[in-house]
């Protein structure tokens, strides 16, 4: 694999599938296992702030980000996530027409 990223999917990507792992104490915790590396095109909303808790203690919604990628054959699963640098999104959707080479991701910053 190349280690430079190509032209219209400057940011690299770390695809995790999530495993779960018993505890020692009879329960589980939650892992996460890198199982590719991809370019990408991160296309993060502008206009959204921060997410916080809000003042009276309820979650705001997260933001949607959309992720473009090469079209691949096979590794991509709702509930998977994608990490690019200190940021993770998690995997909601894939927006496929079937006629390009890329696929845009739905996923939703954790």
């Amino acid at each position: 694999m190349s280690s430079s990223a190509p032209s219209r999917l400057p940011h690299r990507l770390i695809l995790q599938a999530p495993a779960h792992v018993a505890d020692g104490l009879g329960g589980q915790t939650l892992q996460w296992t890198q199982t590719a590396i991809l370019w990408g095109e991160v296309q993060t909303p502008g206009r959204l702030q921060a997410l916080e808790p809000g003042d009276a203690g309820q979650a705001v919604p997260r933001a949607q980000v959309t992720i473009r990628i090469r079209r691949r054959s096979s590794g991509l699963v709702a509930g998977h996530r994608l990490c690019w640098g200190t940021r993770c999104f998690l995997l909601q959707a894939i927006r496929d027409d079937g006629r390009s080479r890329y696929v845009e991701l739905v996923t939703e910053e954790a």
